[in-house]
């Protein structure tokens, strides 16, 4: 998985300096985003994603979080998982992967 994440921001550079050549904005916050200061993370405590394989995340771009498989909406929104997860980011305990991709 991280080979891959490498191997899309190598891309993301080389397509964001073809735009520029050609005078075109390219938006590269996605891939680069920057360190945010005093904020906090919103996503876990308005969104629910389901992956193809029933998993849940708080995050779209989160690949790997999937701690609970359910098919019920409400069990994976309460579940001990994602309330643990949500006090983690209240007080700021982000975990790695949000701290390397997403910049909290």
């Amino acid at each position: 998985q991280i080979k891959q994440e490498k191997k899309n921001i190598k891309l993301a550079k080389e397509l964001k300096n073809k735009c520029e050549k050609l005078g075109i904005k390219f938006k590269t916050d996605i891939f680069y985003p920057k360190k945010r200061k005093n904020s906090i993370c919103a996503s876990p405590f308005y969104k629910l994603f389901f992956n193809s394989n029933g998993y849940t995340t708080p995050c779209p771009i989160m690949p790997h979080f999937n701690l609970i498989k359910t098919t019920d909406i409400m069990e994976a929104w309460n579940s001990k998982e994602m309330l643990k997860f949500r006090r983690r980011i209240i007080k700021g305990d982000y975990p790695k992967w949000c701290r390397d991709h997403c910049g909290y």
